[in-house]
């Protein structure tokens, strides 16, 4: 009789082990979601890379003597010149560069699209034209691709008298990235001492061409 009388509070305790145990699962659930998405929201993979040239004959480098290297797209009202920059995921996780965002986010016609880091083919840095591929690409972790940027020169309206049209740059580029299966927003600054990129500039005054490197 005394075990019989002792199995009830033994099946009463039950549910109580397992609504303790649903509860600690869920708080463990709940910390790793703030966790993930306080790491997600914060963490940003991406370092300058090693290399940059550019890839028309309209991107001419001008250089003052004052201020770093810059570049400009020569020629008419809708002209386009094109540089490959290779950027770096210095990150323990690949990460995916999405085909959708930039454009809406820069005031003039940017277009954004991807090579590798160097060719297969016979290792040119930055690739070859016929390997430039549009966005999407995944970035495995600690790798680097190349982005080959086009950019149109808008129509120039001369400022402060300056003949051939006031200053129009390009000094960042948005690019919408997931990770996660979560998406951000990296603003990819073209003015970075440390790094192998510089401002584009689509129009400036008719002097700028005489600083163009020899």
């Amino acid at each position: 009789m005394a075990t019989l009388t002792e199995r009830p509070p033994q099946v009463r305790r039950r549910p109580a082990i397992v609504r303790v145990a649903g509860t600690s699962l869920a708080a463990v659930v709940a910390v790793a979601g703030i966790a993930w998405a306080g790491f997600t929201s914060v963490y940003t993979p991406f370092q300058p890379g090693s290399h940059g040239a550019p890839r028309s004959e309209s991107m001419k480098p001008v250089h003052d003597g004052v201020e770093r290297t810059r570049w400009i797209v020569t020629g008419p009202t809708g002209g386009t010149g094109v540089m490959a920059w290779s950027i770096h995921n210095a990150g323990p996780f690949p990460v995916t560069l999405l085909d959708e965002g930039y454009e809406e986010e820069v005031d003039d016609p940017v277009v954004v699209r991807w090579a590798p880091f160097s060719s297969p083919r016979d290792n040119l840095m930055g690739g070859h034209p016929d390997e430039v591929r549009p966005l999407p690409v995944t970035i495995p972790a600690d790798e680097e691709i190349t982005l080959w940027v086009t950019v149109t020169r808008p129509p120039c309206v001369p400022d402060n008298g300056l003949a051939g049209g006031g200053f129009v740059a390009i000094t960042s580029i948005p690019l919408r990235w997931s990770i996660l299966g979560r998406t951000r927003l990296y603003e990819w600054s073209l003015d970075d001492p440390d790094s192998h990129t510089q401002p584009i500039y689509l129009c400036y005054p008719d002097e700028a061409l005489q600083h163009l490197e020899r």
